[in-house]
């Protein structure tokens, strides 16, 4: 019996040695799965950020054009790389819905501009320089790597992506 209890021991512990290497290996393949999602997500996330940018900047084009036409004054957006500004009448002017302020900071994002400002008159239509425009005018966002262009259309102000 005494031989028993001492080779039962041997043998356990080397079990006992192996299931611990085959912890090991578990653990370091959680690890490396973990490792590449967190990996993949911050990548992810900075190009998140230029579509829903754009699509930020088309709906404050649409409520700067919904302004215009419904005052005498005109209403637009000042453009900078940075950033831009809700303008009535060439002076910020209001908030944007659901912001605190006037101008939009652009995050990880470069704005380019066919103009440094696009206002509309109260028929919707766009302007350049107090006149209407006399071609299409496009405001394009990069970032991450890649790019989104947006189109103003001469005349009627539809806004729309490129």
């Amino acid at each position: 019996m005494a031989g028993q209890g001492a080779s039962c021991r041997s043998g356990c512990a080397r079990r006992a040695r192996r299931f611990a290497l085959v912890e090991c290996v578990v653990v370091l393949l959680l690890l490396g799965i973990l490792a590449a999602v967190v990996v993949s997500r911050a990548g992810g996330q900075a190009a998140a950020i230029l579509p829903t940018e754009a699509a930020l900047l088309r709906a404050h084009l649409r409520y700067a054009q919904a302004r215009a036409m419904a005052d005498t004054a005109p209403w637009g957006l000042l453009l900078a790389a940075d950033h831009y500004t809700l303008i009535r009448d060439g002076a910020a002017a209001g908030q944007f819905p659901g912001e605190a302020d006037s101008t939009h900071v652009l995050p990880q994002v470069t704005l380019a501009a066919d103009a440094g400002s696009l206002t509309f008159n109260s028929w919707g239509e766009p302007l350049g320089a107090g006149v209407l425009l006399g071609s299409n005018f496009a405001i394009t966002l990069s970032g991450g790597g890649s790019a989104k262009s947006i189109l103003v259309t001469r005349n009627t102000g539809f806004i729309n992506d490129l």
